[in-house]
This record gives structure tokens, sequence and C-alpha cells, in this order.
């Protein structure tokens, strides 16, 4: 075990830089107080951000792409299936009524289907 455990830490090290570069020893103390750091520190912390943008980018295209597939899945059951295109100008025209236009219509036909008018006089 013990073997293994040395093998697999003589594997990383040639991965790990262990250099002084990047610890602030070309910056002076008066630039320390003023948190100015070394340019190998600055760009190590450039491309951290970097590399983050770039996965969340690269994240968000999948998730985009898995939305657009599953869009594309419904808009080929409703073509097929129910004979709807989203595209089409008879059915989708433009209205006017809005949420609570479509409440008061519904509560009012309710209460009238459900003899609340006699309830009420």
């Amino acid at each position: 075990m013990r073997t293994l455990a040395l093998l697999a830490l003589v594997c990383c090290l040639p991965a790990c830089s262990i250099t002084w570069k990047g610890g602030g020893l070309g910056v002076t103390q008066e630039q320390r107080k003023a948190d100015i750091q070394d340019v190998y520190a600055l760009s190590n912390a450039y491309e951290l951000n970097a590399y983050f943008a770039n996965q969340r980018r690269r994240s968000m295209g999948r998730a985009n792409a898995f939305g657009r597939d599953l869009m594309a899945i419904q808009k080929t059951l409703d073509r097929h299936f129910f004979n709807y295109s989203d595209t089409d100008p008879y059915i989708n025209h433009e209205t006017d009524t809005y949420l609570l236009d479509h409440l008061h219509r519904y509560t009012v036909d309710w209460a009238v289907n459900n003899e609340m008018v006699r309830v009420w006089r």
C-alpha cells in the first residue's frame, strides 16, 4: 500500500509547480501594502477566471441545446398529433385580453352556470 501511495505521489509531483513564483518575492513592502501583486500571481488569477468563465459558457450551451431539443420534440408532437403550428397566424393571432380578463370571464361564466346569480338576488 505504501508503494502505491509513493507511486501516486511520484506521478503527481511533475504536475505541481513547486517554485517561488507568485509568492510575492518580487514585490516590495510598500507594494504589498497597496495590494499590488507580481505578474505571475496576476496571470494565475486571470487564467483561473478565464477557465471558469469558459466552463460556464460551455455548460450554458449544453443546457440551451438540451432545451432546444425538448422544444423540437414538443413542436413535432404538436404538428403531427394535434395539427398545430406555433407559426400559424390564423391560430396565434394577437389579442388584447389579459389574465384578469380571462379570470373575470371564467368567474362570471361559472357563477351563471352554477346558478349563483339566484342566490345573490
